[in-house]
């Protein structure tokens, strides 16, 4: 029989043979192998049997081996008998080399940090036998692990982008098993590296803006808000500042994306345009550091409305013996136009104010007049719808048809009168043991002045005012406030007395002036000194002008100076006038937009030496803050006359305020020129004033006794 089998393979399938018994009797038998390889099963019996034959290839090497099975029966025929084997062993196949997949591709991109992941390549032997490999790259960014092994055996293939600049590159991992068939096998491996990402790039939503501001105002522009983004990769943070110390922008730091929030403050900028710049720097990123330009544009301060209603200045009188008159001045001298106020009680429910004159020859409006029966006493306001141009102070003098005692408070406002009307409406009333005394009033016009009286029986009441009003006069348990409303509606006293009385009260509406600007109040003053000085009566108002007009009784060698306790040196408003057969000199001084406060001009001569020195001064409100001054003339003669020309003087501005002050080297008095007001008046000198509204060629007037006269003519600019 024969076997065959492969090297290094499997044993081939055992063979049968029979042994039978062709005689009598029983045959018992043995079979054996003589060879090492060959063995026979089983080794003895008894006819007939079947005995397997089987082959061991193992450790053999390839060729044809014969071996012999002999089967003994002693005594029998035909024994030994002997079976011959042949075996063949075919030599081993050769392993076989077998790699999958056969290509891998990979992506990255350009000056990453982070490669792609592995790839995995299965290495087989899909032949006999062992196979042994190695596995190498052809190229620097391609490698493969385990480089060496024996089949079966995972590689991890990996690509690395290193210093790559972006595109396509293909590299082979090359398995090679020594005499083994599909040696060597490759993997193509494709690498695609995509160009880098833009870097972290800074950009923003705007690289300019605008904002508009009142000079002066409390008020800020809102803020603008910018958005800030990184529109490449990555990410970056930032840091801003600002070149302007008017403009901010918030958070000073952080990191993309970010609103930031640009401001811009007032303060103290002055009108104009102002360019400031805020920078945004991130190290590292494109379009830094950036910029956003931005654009403040600041108005002028938008002119207020004049604040008509001014309170100037008031007095008090009170008279306990009994009189047929009650006489009383005041401080200063009211300008023309002003609305005066006398309030007036005695002690009487049946003894009239026959009248109430003064010594300027106003006309005294009188308005109802109030009465406490149960008391015996009575209270009456009067006013003057316009005081006159007047030389003097006047003195207010109230005469009653029989002696009392009596009490009185003045008060002068400016700014009020819409023309010649100035009264709008009145309300009064009495109540008994009140420490709260209560009046009401309906306004008809649009912008009033009230003014709030009260009076007590009791002379040592004293009264607070609230709801805005503003005490301005107080005495004697009388009381005159005042203040200022911007609606047509109905009005009530807010008034509380110390203690419990029977109290008059009232309150009495007058119109406001609707000029653009208005002399708010003025003074004068007349020395023998080295210097002169005019204070205002009131604080003065911040951003008004202030003007003065001063007198000497010297010639051009003395010259004069100007300033006050607030602001400093004032300006002079035109050239100094000179007469020399006098001789005296005079000039106009101003001073654009005053600081609040309390003010008085001082006049300082050239020459030091003592002498004769006159100054008038005024506050005008509703006057430009820049480029104030429009025009100036002067004028003087050297004989003696009742009228003296001053100008022409040419204004390009067409709403200005003209100031005219007139001197003259003897004391006489003045008349002012044809739609002048007359301010402030003395002995030597008057200032005037007179609202024009066209550019023109103006020439005015100074009036008055015969004398050496001079004159100074000014025009400024209103709002």
């Amino acid at each position: 029989m024969t076997f065959n089998a492969t090297a290094g393979g499997t044993d081939p399938a055992p063979l049968s043979a029979n042994v039978n018994n062709i005689g009598s009797g029983t045959l018992t038998f043995s079979a054996s192998s003589d060879s090492a390889w060959l063995s026979v099963a089983p080794s003895t019996g008894t006819a007939p049997q079947t005995i397997q034959i089987s082959v061991t290839i193992s450790n053999l090497a390839a060729g044809a081996y014969t071996g012999h099975i002999t089967v003994s029966s002693a005594g029998v025929q035909g024994s030994p008998a002997t079976i011959t084997v042949t075996l063949n062993i075919a030599p081993p196949p050769p392993p076989t080399l077998a790699v999958s997949p056969g290509s891998l591709s990979f992506n990255g991109t350009q000056g990453s940090s982070s490669d792609p992941a592995p790839a995995s390549a299965s290495v087989t032997n899909t032949g006999s036998g062992t196979l042994n490999y190695s596995a190498a790259s052809d190229s620097a960014w391609l490698s493969v692990t385990p480089a060496s092994g024996t089949a079966p055996q995972n590689l991890q293939v990996s690509a690395t982008v290193g210093t790559l600049t972006a595109g396509t590159y293909t590299g082979h991992v090359t398995v090679t098993g020594t005499g083994a068939q599909g040696s060597p096998a490759t993997i193509t491996v494709t690498f695609a590296v995509a160009p880098p990402p833009p870097p972290p790039t800074l950009s923003l939503s705007t690289n300019s803006l605008s904002f508009n501001g009142t000079q002066g105002s409390s008020a800020n522009p809102a803020p603008a808000n910018v958005n800030l983004t990184n529109s490449g990769s990555g990410s970056f943070s930032f840091t801003t500042g600002s070149d302007s110390t008017w403009l901010t922008v918030s958070p000073a730091s952080g990191a993309a994306p970010q609103s930031l929030q640009i401001s811009v403050v007032v303060g103290n900028l002055t009108a104009g345009t102002y360019i400031g710049n805020v920078t945004i720097t991130a190290a590292g990123a494109q379009g830094s550091p950036a910029t956003i330009t931005v654009t403040f544009t600041v108005a002028p301060l938008a002119p207020p409305s004049p604040p008509g209603g001014f309170f100037v200045r008031g007095n008090a009188k009170s008279q306990t013996s009994p009189s047929t008159t009650i006489l009383q001045g005041w401080s200063g001298r009211p300008q023309q136009s002003d609305l005066l106020v006398a309030y007036i009680w005695w002690n009487s429910s049946t003894v009239a104010i026959s009248s109430v004159t003064d010594s300027c020859s106003n006309t005294w409006v009188s308005t109802p007049a109030q009465i406490d029966s149960a008391s015996n006493s009575q209270a009456q306001l009067f006013y003057v719808a316009g005081h006159k141009s007047c030389g003097t102070v006047p003195t207010v003098t109230a005469t009653f048809a029989s002696s009392v005692s009596s009490r009185m408070v003045l008060g002068d406002w400016s700014g009020v009168g819409a023309g010649s009307s100035y009264f709008d409406a009145s309300s009064t009333s009495f109540q008994t043991s009140t420490t709260v005394p209560s009046s009401t009033a309906a306004t008809s016009n649009a912008k009033d002045l009230i003014v709030q009286v009260a009076v007590g029986n009791n002379s040592a009441d004293k009264f607070v005012s609230g709801s805005g009003f503003t005490n301005r006069q107080s005495a004697s348990g009388m009381v005159l406030a005042d203040k200022i409303v911007a609606a047509t509606q109905i009005y009530s006293t807010d008034l509380t007395s110390n203690t419990a009385d029977s109290i008059f009260s009232g309150l009495f509406a007058f119109k406001l002036t609707n000029a653009a600007a208005f002399p708010l109040q003025s003074n004068l003053s007349g020395a023998t000194g080295t210097t002169v000085t005019c204070g205002y009566p009131q604080p003065a108002q911040a951003g008004d002008l202030l003007v003065a007009y001063v007198s000497w009784l010297t010639d051009s060698s003395v010259t004069m100076s100007l300033s006050d306790n607030v602001n400093g040196a004032w300006l002079p408003a035109g050239a100094q006038a000179v007469e020399t057969a006098g001789p005296h000199s005079a000039q106009m001084f101003y001073l654009p937009a005053t600081a609040a406060g309390t003010v008085t001009v001082t006049a300082v001569p050239s020459n030091g030496a003592s002498q004769a020195l006159y100054i008038n001064c005024a506050e005008v409100t509703g006057a430009a803050a820049i480029n104030l001054l429009d025009g100036s003339a002067i004028a003087s003669t050297n004989s003696s006359v009742t009228a003296l020309n001053v100008g022409p003087l040419t204004t390009s501005n067409p709403n200005d305020i003209l100031v005219l002050g007139c001197a003259t080297n003897t004391g006489n008095g003045f008349n002012p020129d044809t739609g002048f007001i007359d301010l402030q008046q003395q002995n030597h000198q008057i200032l005037e004033t007179e609202l024009v509204n066209a550019a023109g060629s103006y020439a005015q007037a100074c009036r008055g006794g015969g004398a050496h006269y001079t004159g100074s003519l000014a025009a400024f600019r209103l709002n």
